[in-house]
């Protein structure tokens, strides 16, 4: 593997989401840290251990500010101005309209063609007509969004490598690849005590590419901290010609370390958009404008009301009413259950003793609204074991991947083992990948999880899951760990 090298330019935009993570090594070795596959939302492990490479700067991004508008005006004649990546509008407003200023030419009072452009000015000839017409169109800047979620692990051991750049996996957007560069110790000199983040376009036949980006650092609840947001305010065009777009000084390290680690990990967030090109619709007709599907909240409102209840469920010291043709529709494990030939079929009552009320309660308004309930941050973790438990034995596939993908972004070295063991009895392959990925990373991982009573509970419960784990790490390099 070899250093980045590269110049470097300063500037960053929004919306789809992927994610992968460097996970750093000890040991450095000459190399650019290379992700092996262009996805989305597909989570890689990426080894940083890469040396100083030479890097160029073009400017550093400016902090978050309120964004700026950029005019262009469409003129008939040469093409559109493009790099704009806001939907320009076209409103129609009566009044009288003048087809060329010189001419003079006025429409008759009748007639109201005229429009008001949002960002732009057009200029153009207009016909008259005999009969009234209102007409009105849209100059429309076509985007496409996407973004992608780096977290860095083991952020201590990428100190020190130089001003070299580390790699993220690529993720595409709007068919260009792109790829985060995380300079751990900055890339230029004169930033070594920052950290800098950057974003290369990778593998594209195009060699401009018109682009707003923006780089956030997260908050340990997955939110951008608005003071390390940092943002290109106006369409930027970009060469791709691998020259990095950097944020030279996106957080200083001290302020990083002091305020934003966990565990030894932080997390930044790449949205981008790109312009992809600018059309003309016509507006006049009316469309019909169709919303989304809002049955759960019917539902939801069934749930809560209460009306129409034929039957009950005694949880613990608590009663919660619901409805059999709901229940069933959802569930298989409820169909056979109250309309087979088992003996709830009949009964008006039946008895849960094996999950908590606020566990069953938090089931059964999913089964309504399709959607978890607010939870609290504290219980959110020990919620997720809980549902997907109840999740697997009533077969609601969606709240057992939900539950999933909650917990595959809480693994740590309390969790690691509990949640193994639950992937393991529940038969949750993702989760599992996840929890053997976090235990042979290189590090005090698998050390620190083996003082845990959860990893005795693991070793009794599933002797056969430890064998697996050993296996996996025999093969990464030969390492022996136990």
């Amino acid at each position: 593997m070899s250093s980045y090298s590269g110049s470097v330019r300063g500037d960053g935009r929004p919306a789809r989401q992927s994610a992968s993570a460097i996970i750093a090594d000890a040991v450095a070795e000459p190399g650019l840290v290379d992700g092996d596959k262009a996805a989305q939302n597909e989570s890689a492990a990426i080894v940083a251990d890469s040396e100083p490479g030479s890097v160029h700067d073009c400017g550093d991004m400016l902090p978050q500010q309120a964004a700026s508008t950029t005019i262009t005006e469409a003129v008939s004649g040469p093409a559109i101005g493009q790099g704009h990546t806001s939907a320009i509008v076209v409103d129609s407003v009566p009044g009288p309209f003048h087809a060329d200023a010189d001419a003079g030419d006025e429409m008759p009072p009748a007639q109201h063609g005229a429009s008001t452009i949002t960002n732009a000015t057009m200029l153009a000839g207009c016909d008259s007509d005999a009969s009234a017409q209102h007409t009105a169109s849209a100059i429309v800047a076509k985007t496409v969004s996407g973004s992608h979620v780096l977290k860095i692990k083991s952020y201590s051991h990428t100190k020190g490598l130089g001003l070299g750049g580390i790699l993220s996996d690529t993720f595409r957007v709007g068919g260009h690849c792109c790829r985060i560069v995380y300079y751990p110790d900055g890339c230029r000199s004169d930033c070594a005590d920052w950290v800098s983040i950057g974003l290369l376009f990778v593998e594209t036949h195009a060699s401009h590419i018109n682009a707003r980006i923006k780089f956030s650092l997260l908050d340990h609840g997955g939110k951008p901290v608005p003071l390390y947001t940092t943002e290109t305010h106006t369409v930027t065009t970009l060469s791709t010609r691998q020259e990095p777009l950097v944020s030279a000084r996106f957080i200083e390290r001290k302020t990083l370390e002091s305020s934003y680690l966990k565990g030894d990990c932080f997390t930044v967030r790449c949205d981008v958009t790109i312009t992809s090109g600018i059309r003309t619709e016509d507006t006049t007709k009316q469309s019909v404008v169709v919303p989304l599907s809002d049955i759960h909240q019917h539902l939801g409102q069934l749930l809560l009301t209460g009306k129409g209840t034929d039957v009950t469920f005694e949880v613990g010291r608590e009663t919660f009413a619901a409805h059999r043709c709901v229940l069933a529709a959802r569930s298989p494990v409820f169909m056979a259950e109250l309309f087979g030939p088992m003996k709830e079929n009949t009964a008006t009552s039946i008895r849960i003793d094996d999950l908590e009320p606020s566990v069953f309660q938090a089931f059964l308004y999913f089964v309504y609204n399709d959607s978890l309930p607010d939870i609290d941050k504290g219980e959110e973790i020990l919620m997720a074991q809980h549902l997907l438990v109840a999740a697997d034995r009533y077969d609601l596939k969606r709240l057992k991947l939900i539950c999933e993908d909650i917990l595959c972004n809480s693994i740590d070295t309390e969790t690691a083992a509990a949640t193994l063991a639950l992937a393991e009895q529940h038969g949750c392959c993702g989760l599992k990948d996840e929890c053997f990925k976090f235990l042979t990373t290189p590090g005090k991982n698998l050390k620190l999880v083996m003082t845990s009573d959860n990893f005795q509970h693991l070793w009794s419960v599933s002797p056969s899951v430890l064998k697996e784990l050993l296996a996996k790490l025999d093969a990464i390099n030969g390492l022996q760990v136990i």
